[in-house]
């Protein structure tokens, strides 16, 4: 995952995002780093939008891998019409 390490994500109830958009950080968090969190836990971005990538977070909470997530931005604002 390009340097970064998450180390006690799976113990973690909420992951609270708060970086800088680079070419390191974008997609930061996809299927891989949800995999591995508890079905418990909350993604809070208060970053940029593109640090997670939108369709896997979109997965996850389908599909209960994780919880629940709280945005302040998305990956393309502004949001259609018709967003998920």
């Amino acid at each position: 995952m390009r340097g970064c390490q998450f180390r006690g994500f799976r113990y973690s109830q909420y992951v609270s995002i708060n970086c800088t958009l680079t070419p390191t950080s974008h997609h930061l968090l996809t299927t891989d780093v949800f995999r591995m969190l508890k079905k418990a836990a909350v993604i809070i971005n208060a970053s940029r939008g593109p640090v997670i990538r939108e369709e896997d977070l979109i997965d996850a909470l389908r599909t209960r891998k994780i919880a629940g997530a709280a945005l302040d931005v998305f990956e393309h604002e502004p949001l259609p019409k018709t967003a998920h």
